[in-house]
Formats: C-alpha cells, structure tokens, sequence
C-alpha cells in the first residue's frame, strides 16, 4: 500500500448540488482517507453511442415510443449501462488502493 488509503466517489456530472454534499459528508466522516472523484460526465463514458441507444429502446421501448418516459433521462438506467460503467471503473482503477468505492 502507497501513500494514503482512497475512497473513489464516482459522479455523473452536477446536480441540485448533491455531489459537493457527498463529497464534504465523505471528507468529513472520513478525515484520514483521501477522497478521488471521477465525473463520468466529463467525456469518460459516452451516453450516446449506437450500442448505449439501442439498448434504452431495447428496456423501455414502448414507453419511449409513446413518450411515457424520456429517452435521454434513461439513457444512464440500462443493465448495459451499469455494465459497461463497472467494466470501466474496473479497468481503470482496479490497480489503486482504494477502500470503497461510492
């Protein structure tokens, strides 16, 4: 182990300023460990490649069709979504030493 133990706090992009909130709760309650922040929304993960698209239509099809639900919102809630973002935060970070990830 090098250096300082990490948590890595994964964020997609800002909101309601939810994520500044997480990120002082997590840096408070744990005072000793240094806290990486990843924001996939900063080009790290495309949301809208063919493969990212077909697979909303594939989950929710008729409810984006008959415009139940919006398409772009759903984009980030497929199993192949959540899939491909854990397949990357493994690849990218599964070296580090990091105590939990949130």
């Amino acid at each position: 182990m090098n250096g300082k133990r990490k948590i890595l706090f994964v964020k997609y992009g800002g909101f309601s300023n939810v994520n500044e909130i997480v990120y002082e709760i997590l840096t408070r309650e744990f005072p000793s460990l240094e806290v990486e922040v990843i924001d996939l929304f900063s080009g790290v993960v495309n949301t809208k490649d063919l493969a990212t698209i077909f697979h909303t239509i594939k989950e929710y099809g008729l409810d984006i069709f008959n415009r139940q639900i919006n398409m772009a919102s759903r984009r980030l809630v497929t199993n192949y979504f959540f899939n491909k973002l854990r397949a990357f935060i493994l690849e990218r970070f599964a070296e580090r030493d990091y105590l939990f990830t949130f």
